[in-house]
């Protein structure tokens, strides 16, 4: 898999659960729902999902052409089974289109290759619930949101999203003890726990869809917290008008033991990494906010190509709720 970096079974990795490296019948599993185009509910598109809300037949707003993911066992033969015939990534100069197995990655068709697919879905509607806390700040026109969505798709979700979770809860308790002090801020903060974003950043979605004539007034900017940590690299995405005020929030954040090094900030870490803050586009909770023109950043950390999943010696959990909390006590 040529998006693991280094820590392959080719390299010398034991499989998991033995050793860090993708087990081969491991499963991505995801939503190949219209994201750009249909965040949300795809049924109710621009408004808000309601039990009485008028709906878009299912089969206007959703993809028609079947797919199911597979495991690396099972691609491998029908990759193989294909290879020479038709046209490869190299033959038109898509190299990227070419990954690790031993075959050009061919478009077909092949002699004698015939694929049988099933794939059985079940169509419901299901409530989701998102939840809400608010602060109040001195001037109610003007408000700061911050969210991170809840649900996994696997049990645990310990990286995604549960270290941002983490995050959340831990910020909510610091500005609670703030405000035990008496202390307001000046814009309003609003907290909040997102339901069904793996499913299409549903919760986000429907609430901006909802909220919007408010937000588009008052919202200053969103700050997503996803994927919280999965390993000691800073990332940072966001719109260009808080470039800035996340530079200088890093600034102000120490990161020791950074890879065996001290008397580091977390933009030194930041900036020795090639210093960019990345575009937001769309696949997390920010999407909506976004394509409403409210300005907004995502925040969290990860491995490189020599690292595996989440290594708890070398993820500082505090390290990474005082970031975000820095930049929203700068806003707020």
């Amino acid at each position: 898999m040529c998006d693991d970096g280094n820590v392959t079974e080719a390299n010398g990795f034991a499989a998991y659960p033995y050793g860090p490296a993708r087990n081969p019948t491991t499963v991505q599993r995801g939503s190949v729902q219209f994201l750009s185009t249909y965040p949300g509910d795809p049924t109710t598109p621009g408004y808000p999902s309601k039990p009485d809300s008028p709906r878009t037949g299912i089969e206007a707003v959703t993809p028609q052409i079947p797919s199911l993911p597979l495991s690396w066992v099972e691609a491998q033969p029908l990759i193989q089974a294909l290879d020479g015939y038709g046209t490869s990534g190299e033959g038109v100069n898509r190299t990227n289109w070419v990954g690790a197995f031993n075959a050009s990655y061919s478009t077909g068709p092949a002699p004698g290759v015939t694929l049988s697919l099933s794939n059985e879905m079940e169509e419901n509607t299901t409530t989701i619930w998102d939840a809400i806390g608010i602060i109040n700040g001195t001037s109610q026109d003007e408000v700061i949101v911050i969210g991170n969505h809840r649900d996994a798709w696997i049990i645990g979700g310990a990286a995604d999203p549960n270290s941002g979770s983490a995050v959340m809860i831990e910020m909510s308790k610091a500005f609670g003890k703030l405000l035990a002090t008496g202390w307001q801020p000046k814009r309003t903060i609003v907290l909040c726990s997102w339901d069904a974003e793996e499913y299409g950043l549903l919760g986000s979605t429907e609430f901006v869809e909802e909220y919007i004539p408010w937000l588009s007034t008052a919202a200053v900017s969103y700050l997503n917290i996803d994927v919280g940590t999965s390993g000691p690299n800073p990332d940072i995405s966001a719109t260009p008008d808080l470039h800035e005020i996340a530079i200088a929030t890093m600034k102000k954040v120490v990161y020791d033991n950074y890879r065996g090094f001290n008397n580091m900030t977390l933009y030194d870490v930041w900036y020795g990494l090639g210093g960019e803050v990345g575009v937001l586009g769309s696949g997390s909770d920010y999407t909506a906010f976004v394509h409403n023109g409210i300005s907004s950043i995502d925040m969290g950390s990860g491995g490189g190509p020599a690292d595996a999943d989440a290594d708890p010696s070398e993820v500082d959990g505090k390290l990474h709720s005082r970031t975000p909390a820095g930049v929203l006590l700068m806003l707020s």
